[in-house]
């Protein structure tokens, strides 16, 4: 394969990926807020000690995520309840995860590979996995105080009325809060799952977008275009969706826990969950990180692939 890894081709790729992704989770917010505010809902009933359908006109419903969704937009709107929560701290955590994930993925990917590799279809899965891995893995270590933040500020928009967790209308302020509370080490409070979490959706997302791509190129079912970089990215979004999401409830409860249940540790928080909802507790969103993870994976490969087009540079390969 041509060599990708020179330090110009690296930085100018680390930039393209980052304005990805800010520019990306800004459109897809709205998701990423109703999915984390989903998952702290089975949480927020307990803590109130009613049932998970709630009381009628205090708790929204909890039967399915798009009569929660249709709730939170019905009784707060779309901007207040969806968009805004979070938006700042997680288009910054996108801009500096992307940057790094898929920035340093060609090269990370090129230097795993085979001395002999010089064709894209002699890439071999494990060199697209192990950059996906690493490349993530330091990606989400660098956004994770962000993260944490943009989580807090989500969950908290459907705690205002609770006590807990007071919505805030800064990232910054929150930021401050986190600092004076828990020290400096607790903003990367869920960090350990967060940077797995990582690691796994880096891992899972580009090398299975990689492999579509390499697969049908090589096999001549479509060529390296807006149709192949569609196809694959919804390729990469069952992945991710799949390889993730027990990760991800566990991180999302952890993050979102009081002091006196996250002091227990993230394997306590993991027994929770599997005590009071079983299996299928670590599923629960799967259907809504996908609805996110679809359009978002979407977007993000094909607003890449043009803007390494626009650059000068060629699709990734």
């Amino acid at each position: 394969m041509a060599s990708q890894s020179s330090s110009s081709s690296v930085a100018a790729n680390v930039a393209l990926s980052a304005v990805t992704g800010a520019f990306n989770m800004f459109l897809t917010n709205p998701l990423d807020s109703l999915r984390i505010r989903w998952q702290v809902l089975p949480a927020m009933d307990s803590m109130m000690g009613r049932a998970s359908a709630g009381r009628p006109g205090i708790s929204p419903p909890s039967t399915s995520i798009v009569a929660f969704g249709r709730h939170v937009v019905q009784s707060e709107g779309l901007w207040r309840g969806l968009w805004s929560p979070g938006l700042a701290p997680n288009c910054a955590a996108c801009a500096c995860s992307v940057g790094v994930r898929l920035g340093f993925y060609p090269a990370i990917r090129d230097a795993l590979s085979p001395p002999d590799a010089t064709q894209a279809f002699s890439q071999r899965p494990g060199a697209m996995l192990g950059a996906g891995l690493l490349a993530g893995a330091a990606g989400y270590a660098t956004a994770s105080p962000l993260f944490l933040v943009k989580t807090r500020l989500q969950a908290a928009a459907g705690r205002a009325s609770e006590g807990s967790l007071p919505r805030k209308g800064a990232f910054l302020r929150e930021v401050l809060d986190l600092r004076r509370t828990y020290g400096i080490a607790g903003l990367w409070r869920g960090a350990p799952v967060g940077v797995v979490r990582g690691a796994v959706l880096s891992s899972s997302q580009t090398a299975a977008y990689d492999a579509t791509k390499t697969f049908c190129r090589s096999r001549g079912i479509l060529e390296d275009g807006p149709l192949l970089h569609a196809a694959a990215s919804l390729v990469a979004a069952l992945a991710l969706t799949t390889a993730v999401i027990p990760l991800d409830v566990v991180l999302t409860r952890y993050q979102t826990a009081t002091d006196k249940e996250a002091g227990a540790g993230v394997a306590a928080c993991a027994g929770n969950i599997l005590r009071q909802e079983g299996p299928s507790g670590f599923l629960r969103g799967w259907g809504a990180l996908f609805v996110r993870m679809a359009p978002s994976s979407f977007t993000t490969f094909l607003i890449y692939e043009q803007l390494r087009k626009l650059a000068g540079m060629q699709y990734l390969s």
